[in-house]
C-alpha cells in the first residue's frame, strides 16, 4: 500500500479523496488529524496515512474590548498570539495552524475618545489634562497621580495615593466622587491642588489633602 496526495495534507474536515495511491484505503478515523492504512495485496505491506486539521485563528474575548492598559489574556480563542502592538489602541494577530488563516485583532484604550494633546497628553471637557505614558497610571494636572479602572467613562473607579483611597466617578458625574473607604459622596474643587480641595457631603465640611 502506498499512501495518497491527502497523506500530510492540511484540511477543514476529513480527507475523502487520494487516500492511496495503490492499496485500499481503510475508513477514515480521528476529527483531525485524521488517520487511515492502505493495505497491501498479494501479501505487499501496509502504509500508514495521516492528515491535519486545518485550524484558523480566531480573537478571544480582549478583541474590541477596552482597557487602561494594553491586554495579555483573552487574546485568541483559536492559534498563538502575536506580540500586543501600539500604545492604545492595541493590535495583534492569532496565528493558524496548519495552514489556517490568521485572524486581526484590536482592542481600544479607555482614553481613545479624549482629545490627543500629543506626547502622551489627553484632554476631556468633562475631566481635565491628563498624561497617559505611564499607562496604566494616569497623571491628572490637578488631581495628580491616579489608577483607573473601568472599561468606559460612563463608571469608573480610580485609585488615589494622595487621598489613600478608591473613588468611584463618571463623565456625567464628576468633580463628584464617591469614596469607597467611608461611603462619602465628595465634590471636588476644579483646579485646587497641593493642596486638594474636597467638599464632604457626609460631615458637610471641607476636606484636603
Amino acid at each position: 500500500g502506498v499512501c495518497g496526495s491527502s497523506n500530510g495534507g492540511d484540511f477543514t474536515s476529513a480527507p475523502t479523496t487520494n487516500l492511496c495511491n495503490s492499496g485500499t484505503a481503510t475508513a477514515v478515523s480521528g476529527t483531525g488529524p485524521w488517520s487511515w492504512n492502505c493495505t497491501g495485496v498479494n501479501g505487499g505491506s501496509n502504509a500508514s496515512c495521516s492528515a491535519n486539521l486545518m485550524v484558523a485563528g480566531v480573537c478571544g474575548s480582549s478583541n474590541g474590548a477596552t482597557f487602561t492598559s494594553a491586554p495579555t489574556t483573552n487574546l485568541c480563542s483559536s492559534g498563538t498570539a502575536s506580540p500586543v502592538g501600539g500604545t492604545g489602541p492595541w493590535t495583534w494577530s492569532c496565528s493558524g495552524a496548519n495552514g489556517g488563516a490568521p485572524a486581526s485583532c484590536a482592542a481600544q484604550s479607555l482614553w481613545d475618545a479624549a482629545s490627543d494633546l500629543g506626547g502622551g497628553w489627553r484632554w476631556y471637557d468633562w475631566f481635565g489634562y491628563f498624561n497617559i505614558n505611564s499607562s496604566p497610571w494616569i497623571y491628572h494636572t490637578t488631581l495628580g497621580w491616579l489608577y483607573p479602572f473601568g472599561s468606559s467613562t460612563d463608571s469608573i473607579w480610580f485609585w488615589d495615593p494622595g487621598m489613600n483611597a478608591f473613588w468611584w466617578t463618571s463623565a456625567t458625574d464628576y468633580p463628584y466622587v464617591y469614596r469607597a473607604s467611608d461611603g462619602a459622596w465628595l465634590y471636588y474643587r476644579e483646579g485646587s491642588s497641593n493642596p486638594r480641595w474636597f467638599y464632604n457631603f457626609s460631615t458637610k465640611a471641607w476636606e484636603q489633602d
